[in-house]
């Protein structure tokens, strides 16, 4: 806020007797507590500001007969006493606060206790003494101090400083303008109305921070929250007729009898902000269920003298904060206006060494702040962040060279990107920057209005709007538990998958090695056999012999790789049967790798559009080149009977296989780094059923499923049931169709000897797909 630097200095350069620089301070405090940022070029700004304190300072006056030379213009009666502050070992979550570290020594503390009138005379429990008000001043080392300013009532009766100042200027022109404004002023009428009852000690009063704060831990974390200051005592209040016997001055000598017996002790406390909470309201208190965080223990041991140099000089502001601790409304960048600059600093295109990694329930607190502050919903945010970086799993730089948590392209994020961290530094690989930056990025594109055109313009596609948006119903409805479960599901899958890939790669380099051993073993005894002479018989048997130790020693190792191949495809379909009911929530299919229909067809490869690309041709003849990440999920895409299976590779096609589809066409898969064991020939697949995972075998470049029809006479990009899939299940990686290869470009490939399969040990090639015995495939380099 611009007046942020002024209110700063108050502290230090306001005593009492320059009356007129010490209540424009106090008046330009209270538009910090109210919350409210002004937006002005900064001399008008200040200009603005310092004419509505004044006149602020002006009403309090009015209304309680000042000025009074000496004296504040409100809580002008007070006492002061030192002590100290410990931080509770909790604190540090909420904050990275100096005076909230729990190993750090007690905290020298000054603590102001006032009665809410102007008037310094006033009678204590008098009319216009409560709510009483409580401020902390914590002394930091270096001469650095941070406050808490609190009062007895938990809430404000206005909203803004201009309403407060008709609040005032109404209880000065009597009662008739008082009840008027108190009738157009529901929050001012509750104020008003509610009792205050006079404490028994300002020891055992609670009291309430006005203000949201947003509080940063050390992990960038950020959570709002208002300031609670509870008696350890307890809550004790005066009746109304004790009330009315109590000596002008009870208050200040009940608190020093007590602090003789004891340290006066308070607990200072958090009460954290939930969705839907106002953070920047303050005539809302929010619900006493709400969650807190205890920040430490007040102790009070001395009361000190009204002439004391301190008490001359003394001056509490709530915007006098420190690192850790940041203003609930501190003004934003205008989601109207792009950055100024357009520098992008080059190590923020570089992702750190150890990229943040925060879990939902740290991100919420985010998503729900960024989104109030912009104006835009938080589980949009939460969607986005879901479906551009996993919350934080896969920051890039992607392919396309988006990167951070909300994966904003180098050049947007130059023009949106916020510090709103406060560092210094707008970073994309920052969560609680990039979340900021994509809230205001929504906001200047529509959100407030229009969210399904914000996340259209986010990223030009359809899909990812109706995947972003259903991701976003699931979070409104079932928060948390929604998102540990789809979490925790697509983790266990991704890496039960893995593991999958990993463990038949291992067996089949075990296979080959043993096999090669073999080869060995039957060369050295068929020379043997041929031997001329006995000794040379004999040396090629020893050989052998000593060999087949190797070839023992191999088929151990095959048999324990297979036995690793079981242990993992247990794995993935324990993870697929305990992820099956999560996948049927509206957009969580494409996360978790279910299938996508339409009609009797399902695409092959799974992953949403935001994952699975494909061109219109293939480079040098009819086919589909199908990308997606190795290990993704493979489907048949029809019912049909598997007339070949290779599930040890097959030459440049690798592991895969071929099925007759109900339709009447005949289909190769190409790639897979696995094939499913159910996949042999003559089984009969349903649609949708799992075939096996995205690789790379074969002659391969990439991760990708090769697609071919047999014979391949044509694209099978060009039937009708694959286009249906565009924009849901994959996007097109180019915009034209240009066919590569008009004249169909293909050979009969007959069996191929030493394609063993990884579950059989049988040699089985690429037979059965025509009627020569072989089968239609391409041979040409980088299929």
């Amino acid at each position: 806020m611009c007046y942020v630097p002024f209110i700063r200095k108050c502290g230090s350069m306001s005593p009492l007797n320059n009356r007129r620089s010490h209540a424009l301070c106090l008046g330009l405090t209270v538009l910090v507590m109210l919350a409210v940022p002004i937006h002005f070029e900064p001399a008008v700004a200040a200009e603005t500001e310092q004419s509505l304190a004044e006149k602020l300072v002006g009403a309090f006056d009015h209304v309680f007969k000042g000025p009074y030379a000496g004296a504040r213009a409100i809580h002008a009666k007070g006492v002061v006493l030192r002590g100290s502050f410990a931080a509770d070992p909790d604190a540090m979550s909420l904050s990275s606060a100096e005076h909230l570290r729990a190993a750090a020594p007690p905290i020298p503390v000054i603590v102001r206790f006032s009665a809410f009138s102007g008037i310094p005379s006033q009678i204590d429990g008098r009319p216009g003494t409560n709510p009483t008000g409580m401020a902390i001043k914590f002394m930091l080392p270096k001469e650095i101090d941070t406050d808490i300013v609190a009062h007895s009532y938990n809430g404000f009766p206005v909203a803004t400083p201009e309403e407060f100042l008709d609040y005032l200027n109404a209880l000065a022109s009597g009662a008739s303008a008082h009840d008027t404004f108190l009738a157009n002023h529901p929050s001012a009428r509750r104020f008003f109305d509610d009792p205050k009852p006079t404490p028994v000690s300002y020891g055992t009063e609670p009291y309430f921070g006005v203000h949201a704060f947003r509080f940063v831990n050390a992990a960038a974390v950020s959570r709002f929250g208002r300031y609670r200051i509870e008696p350890i005592a307890g809550a004790h209040h005066l009746s109304a007729a004790q009330t009315a016997d109590i000596e002008p001055n009870y208050l200040r000598d009940e608190l020093l009898h007590r602090v003789k017996s004891g340290p006066i002790r308070f607990r200072v406390i958090v009460q954290l902000a939930s969705p839907g909470d106002a953070i920047t309201d303050a005539t809302t208190a929010w619900p006493q269920n709400r969650s807190e965080i205890v920040l430490g223990t007040l102790s009070l041991t001395q009361v000190v003298t009204d002439d004391a140099p301190e008490i001359q000089t003394l001056f509490f502001s709530p915007m006098n904060l420190v690192p850790g601790i940041a203003a609930s409304a501190d003004p934003l960048p205008s989601a109207g206006t792009p950055n100024l600059s357009s520098v992008l600093f080059p190590q923020l295109l570089v992702p750190p060494a150890q990229p943040q990694q925060l879990s939902f329930d740290q991100l919420l607190p985010i998503w729900q702040a960024a989104g109030q502050a912009y104006g835009v919903p938080w589980s949009v945010l939460a969607a986005i962040n879901k479906v551009e970086s996993g919350f934080g799993q896969n920051m890039g730089p992607s392919s396309a060279g988006a990167i951070g948590w909300m994966q904003f392209m180098p050049d947007t994020w130059a023009r949106w990107g916020t510090d709103a961290n406060g560092d210094g530094v707008a970073d994309p690989w920052n969560a609680e920057d990039a979340i900021y930056s994509a809230a205001r990025y929504l906001a200047a594109t529509g959100g407030s209005s229009d969210i399904s055109g914000a996340v259209y313009a986010y990223n030009h596609a359809q899909w990812y709007v109706d995947e972003v948006l259903q991701l976003a119903q699931q979070y409104d409805a079932g928060g948390a538990p929604f998102a540990t479960a789809l979490d925790t599901a697509q983790q266990q899958l991704d890496a039960a998958r893995q593991q999958v890939v990993d463990a038949n790669g291992k067996l089949l380099e075990a296979q080959a090695w043993l096999a090669k051993l073999q080869a060995r073993e039957d060369g050295l005894l068929a020379k043997a056999q041929t031997a001329r002479t006995l000794s040379d018989r004999l040396a090629g048997q020893k050989s052998a012999v000593l060999l087949d130790f190797r070839v023992q020693s191999a088929q151990r190792a095959v048999e324990a790789r297979r036995v690793e191949l079981e242990s993992a495809q247990t794995a993935l379909s324990t993870a697929r049967d305990q992820s099956s009911a999560t996948s049927f929530a509206p957009g969580a299919g494409a996360v978790l790798g279910s299938p996508s229909y339409s009609g009797g067809y399902v695409f092959p490869v799974a992953g949403g559009p935001g994952l699975v690309q494909v061109g219109h041709t293939h480079h040098d003849y009819p086919a589909a080149d199908i990308a997606a990440p190795e290990g993704s999920q493979l489907y048949a895409l029809a019912n049909g009977a598997v007339i070949d299976a290779f599930p040890g590779g097959a030459g440049s096609c690798g592991i895969g296989f071929t099925i007759a589809t109900v339709d009447g066409l005949t289909w190769t898969y190409c790639h897979l780094s696995y094939l499913e064991p159910a996949v042999t020939p003559g089984v009969t697949l349903a649609a949708g059923q799992p075939v096996g995972l995205v690789g790379h075998t074969g002659h391969a470049s990439g991760a990708h499923l090769h697609l071919q029809l047999q014979p391949a006479t044509g694209y099978p990009q060009d039937e009708p049931w694959f286009q249906s899939f565009a924009g849901t299940a994959f996007t097109w990686l180019d915009t034209v169709q240009t066919n590569a290869a008009p004249d169909p470009v293909f050979a009969v490939v007959g069996p191929t000897a030493g394609s063993a399969g990884a579950d059989s040990g049988s040699t089985r090639g690429l037979q059965g797909a025509s009627s020569s015995g072989g089968i239609v495939y391409f041979t040409a380099s980088g299929a």
